[in-house]
């Protein structure tokens, strides 16, 4: 006996396996929203990376050379020409248009919970900006000594977010104290504009930097950002690299043998990239990587 059920799933089954025929016989996947096709532009000449071998039997120590390329082949399939990947069918209408409207409507707030510890630095021209460490829940809510407070920075706003505190004044001595032993890589990040801590691709890519490789993340919220009080007119824009500099001298002046990585997203991408060209050779920066940033401003 046949129910009701099976008998209207039949046509829809059917309706599947025909869409599936077209898509593998027509190759033409970029016409259905819900499969995304990555395609892979390489230079004519790509730049090549240098890399030591470990030394053999006979002492010889060879540079071995890679490319971002190899990197992507061996390390990031999802990367590789004509990967294909799966897409929510019910945001593929209206393109990339109504994904952005859909990402600054929805926030994802129960998505990637983290814990920030504030730092306010200020600048040359007595700007202020914010620094958010990426700490456990633990640190977080840790009971401090009695001879140790959080003091709220002169200017700034007293009620944080509750995934958020202010350094504490030991905590701040601490920082400022210059240290040659700690080794561990730190990660600087750059949100987009008008962004924060609080936006959901820089606490995706920081949790899983933190938990998963053991890095130290700290955002970089420019002025005006991320409840950021402004103590000066001047804000900030992609050719706009004094502030990000500061954040990088002040932690090689603190930890002079951490690797010190730097990742940009969208407006963040630019300062970091504007930033890397300025510096050229002289660049305090193991590695970046710039995400979604527009590379001709001109024509935005």
């Amino acid at each position: 006996m046949v129910s009701w059920i099976e008998i209207l799933a039949l046509p829809v089954l059917a309706h599947v396996v025909c869409v599936l025929i077209y898509i593998y016989t027509s190759k033409s996947f970029s016409n259905f929203g819900f499969i995304n096709v990555s395609k892979l532009q390489l230079p004519h000449e790509q730049i090549k990376f240098y890399k030591k071998n470990p030394s053999d039997s006979k002492g010889n120590n060879e540079l071995k050379t890679f490319t971002i390329n190899d990197i992507i082949q061996s390390k990031i399939p999802g990367f590789r020409n004509n990967a294909l990947s799966l897409f929510n069918p019910f945001l593929s209408v209206g393109g990339g248009h109504m994904h952005t409207m859909f990402a600054g409507v929805r926030k994802f707030k129960f998505s990637y919970k983290l814990n920030f510890k504030r730092m306010i630095i200020r600048l040359e021209d007595n700007g202020s900006a914010a620094l958010d460490f990426l700490c456990t829940k633990d640190d977080l809510y840790k009971k401090l000594s009695e001879d140790d407070s959080i003091e709220i920075p002169e200017s700034q706003i007293s009620n944080l977010p509750s995934n958020m505190r202010y350094f504490s004044k030991n905590e701040i001595k601490e920082f400022n104290k210059k240290d040659e032993s700690v080794t561990k890589p730190i990660v600087i990040l750059l949100h987009g504009l008008s962004g924060s801590s609080s936006e959901a691709y820089v606490r995706c890519i920081s949790k899983i930097l933190f938990e998963r490789y053991d890095f130290d993340c700290v955002v970089l919220n420019s002025r005006g950002c991320g409840l950021t009080q402004l103590t000066t007119p001047s804000l900030f824009c992609a050719l706009w690299t004094h502030d990000l500099r500061h954040v990088v001298d002040l932690i090689k002046k603190t930890y002079p043998n951490r690797p010190i990585y730097a990742m940009g997203f969208s407006l963040g991408g630019d300062i970091l990239a504007n930033f890397v060209g300025q510096e050229g050779e002289k660049c305090k920066l193991n590695a970046v990587a710039i995400v979604g940033a527009p590379w001709d401003l001109c024509d935005y």
